[in-house]
C-alpha cells in the first residue's frame, strides 16, 4: 500500500490544531455545515472558527453540535447567543449563512474522555459583533428594536422656580 492509495479529499491545514489551550478567546465564524463526526460516525452540525488574536491567532477552532432531536435545542441556544435567531431547522438552512464573518467569544475547556483520551469542548459565549454590512435579512432578527424614547422637553420657569404665567383660565 502506498500513500497514493489515500486519494481521498483530505488537505492538511496547519492553522488546525488541537493544541489550543483552554481559555476564551475571540474568533470568527468561518461556516456552520453538516458533516461527520469523526469519533462518533454520525452527522452532526460542525462549526469553524478562526481565532482573531494573541499567541493562537489564525488558529482553526472545531465545535461539534448534535443533531439528535433531544439533544437540537443546544444547537439553536448557541445560534441565538450568535444573535441568530432560528427556531426549527428549516430556518436554520435558511439562515446559517448570516453567521459566517460574525465575530464570537468562545470558551475551550479540555475534557478526559472514559478511555483517558483528551479532547477539546468549545462553548459558546455570546455575539461580539456582526458581519461587516449585514441586512436584517441575513442576522435572521424576528423584528426591529424601538427607537430611542424622545426626551421630555422641561417647563420655563421663572428665577423663583414658578411656572411662567399664561392665558390658561384654570
Amino acid at each position: 500500500m502506498s500513500f497514493g492509495d489515500y486519494n481521498d479529499d483530505y488537505e492538511y491545514d496547519p492553522r488546525r490544531s488541537a493544541d489550543v489551550p483552554e481559555g476564551t478567546y475571540t474568533v470568527r465564524v468561518i461556516e456552520l455545515i453538516t458533516a461527520n463526526h469523526p469519533a462518533f460516525g454520525e452527522e452532526q452540525a460542525r462549526w469553524s472558527f478562526e481565532i482573531q488574536g494573541g499567541e493562537y491567532a489564525r488558529q482553526i477552532l472545531l465545535k461539534w453540535s448534535s443533531l439528535d432531536r433531544a439533544k437540537r435545542h443546544y444547537l439553536f441556544q448557541d445560534l441565538g447567543r450568535c444573535g441568530v435567531a432560528a427556531r426549527t431547522m428549516a430556518e436554520l438552512e435558511e439562515k446559517r449563512l448570516a453567521l459566517e464573518g460574525r465575530e464570537i467569544e468562545v470558551k475551550v475547556e479540555l475534557r478526559e474522555s472514559a478511555k483517558g483520551k483528551e479532547y477539546q469542548v468549545v462553548w459558546v459565549n455570546g455575539l461580539i459583533q456582526a458581519a461587516p454590512a449585514e441586512t436584517p435579512a441575513q442576522t435572521g432578527e424576528l423584528r426591529k428594536p424601538l427607537p430611542p424614547r424622545p426626551k421630555q422637553q422641561q417647563i420655563d420657569t421663572t428665577q423663583d422656580g414658578a411656572p411662567p404665567a399664561d392665558d390658561c383660565p384654570f
